[in-house]
């Protein structure tokens, strides 16, 4: 009866490369996962539900037409999350998340509202639904960014 080894005889001066437990995503990748598409479904629901009260104010391309597409790419970045798992899904994500949160923020706390073409988003209330948007994009950017420094890290481990 032969044995074989597991593990090929490490050469004198050369570095181990890393081992199987470095090149894998670890037990938080699912439930980041799972959270991240939650966030993101409820901004994509928040921006679908506002952009039929804001399409009504304003013919033309109005901030309904990008409250759609907000929650049009908000579904998908979240439903690639869950089933494609690849650092571009989790790229789509992130930004989505960020780019909706930046733009909240900016948009209410910088006065841009005053100087906005979108003349039907000129309140400075916090509504039911913005208050449910924030998290859930803020949750999304927390789940995401542990992931995406996991990307990084195991790109970083092949090259080494």
């Amino acid at each position: 009866m032969t044995h074989r080894r597991l593990f090929p005889p490490q050469t004198a001066g050369r570095e181990p490369g890393p081992g199987l437990a470095d090149c894998r995503p670890g037990y938080f990748d699912l439930p980041a996962r799972i959270l991240a598409a939650a966030g993101l479904a409820v901004d994509g629901a928040v921006h679908a539900y506002l952009a039929g009260h804001y399409a009504l104010t304003a013919p033309g391309i109005s901030i309904g037409t990008w409250f759609r597409t907000e929650a049009v790419v908000a579904g998908l970045a979240a439903l690639l999350v869950i089933v494609l798992r690849r650092l571009v899904s989790d790229v789509l994500g992130w930004l989505t998340a960020a780019a909706g949160l930046v733009g909240l923020i900016v948009y209410q706390f910088a006065g841009l509202y005053e100087a906005s073409p979108f003349v039907d988003l000129n309140e400075l209330l916090w509504t039911a639904e913005r208050t449910m948007s924030l998290p859930g994009q803020g949750l999304a950017l927390v789940c995401l960014t542990p992931l995406l420094l996991g990307h990084l890290h195991r790109a970083v481990g092949r090259t080494a």
